[in-house]
């Protein structure tokens, strides 16, 4: 059997399972931050990556997709309003 590598790929899967791995390391990343450090922003960060990283999914509803993006603007606003010290 020929080996795959010419085989025409979906872009859009390709480039979806690419922004998912990235998204997954940031993920580790942060979660590794809020292990050492125990930032309640760092806690906010984590559950913002995770919660883009849910509407990358391709079998997200729109009702999700709704969800999410709210779920998104009350912790980006929860995280540069409501928590103490300076963001960066």
């Amino acid at each position: 059997e020929f080996p795959k590598l010419l085989a025409p790929v979906d872009e859009y899967k390709v480039l979806q399972q690419i922004i998912q791995n990235i998204l997954l390391v940031a993920i580790a990343a942060e979660l590794g931050l809020l292990l050492l450090f125990h930032r309640t922003s760092a806690a906010i960060e984590v559950i913002i990556f995770v919660v883009a990283r849910k509407m990358i999914s391709p079998e997200v509803t729109a009702l999700d997709l709704l969800i999410c993006v709210a779920a998104l603007v009350a912790l980006i606003v929860v995280r540069f309003y409501y928590l103490p010290g300076r963001v960066k």
